[in-house]
């Protein structure tokens, strides 16, 4: 009996430790900051001051086919600020069909920077090493996507997702190289269908 207990208590002790663990991985200052957020179903998306997001939302290229396929409705009109996240949320579920990888419950944050040399900057802070000409890159631990502004397309931006989705739907991580390979596979998919 007593030795049960002592399991417990150890079992009890490691939940707590991994739960805070993971609650202050979520608190970590990255050093982005922002001042508009929106929230989408899949996507919470943090834009940095001074982007100019109806430049931004076209680029994603999001057709209201796309919307209609994805079972989300379409406004006709210029994209607002507001639809950024809907948009992206229709990419998301593109990404999931190309891979037919569903998360249902599954959610990320989008980080768009304001510059390049910010993006830099934050990935420096991560890992203490240059970006080395990436424009975009997804931090597991932070669940999160982090994307230049002049990046933010239909294939970087769905690349990405990919590697959130593959990360997020397999109980053992697949390895990073089969990763990259799917998500070029995404990136390639979206391009050919524009």
């Amino acid at each position: 009996m007593k030795a049960s207990k002592k399991r417990s208590y150890l079992l009890l002790v490691a939940c707590a430790a991994l739960f805070l663990g993971a609650s202050s991985l979520r608190a970590f200052d990255d050093g982005f900051s922002y001042d508009r957020k929106f929230e989408g179903k899949y996507v919470t998306v943090y834009c940095a001051p001074g982007l100019d997001l109806p430049r931004l939302a076209p680029q994603l290229n999001i057709l209201p086919t796309d919307a209609i396929l994805a079972g989300r409705p379409w406004k006709a009109g210029d994209p607002t600020d507001g639809e950024l996240a809907p948009m992206l949320d229709t990419l998301f579920v593109q990404v999931s069909d190309i891979l037919d990888m569903h998360l249902e419950s599954f959610k990320t944050d989008i980080k768009i920077c304001g510059t390049d040399k910010e993006l830099a900057g934050i990935y420096k802070l991560l890992f203490g090493k240059d970006l080395e000409g990436h424009r975009a890159f997804y931090i597991y631990d932070l669940n999160t996507i982090y994307v230049a502004p002049d990046a933010f397309r239909q294939g970087a931006v769905g690349h990405e997702m990919s590697h959130a989705i593959i990360s997020h739907y397999f109980d053992v991580s697949a390895p990073s190289r089969v990763q990259e390979v799917l998500s070029l596979y995404v990136e390639d998919s979206l391009k050919k269908k524009t």
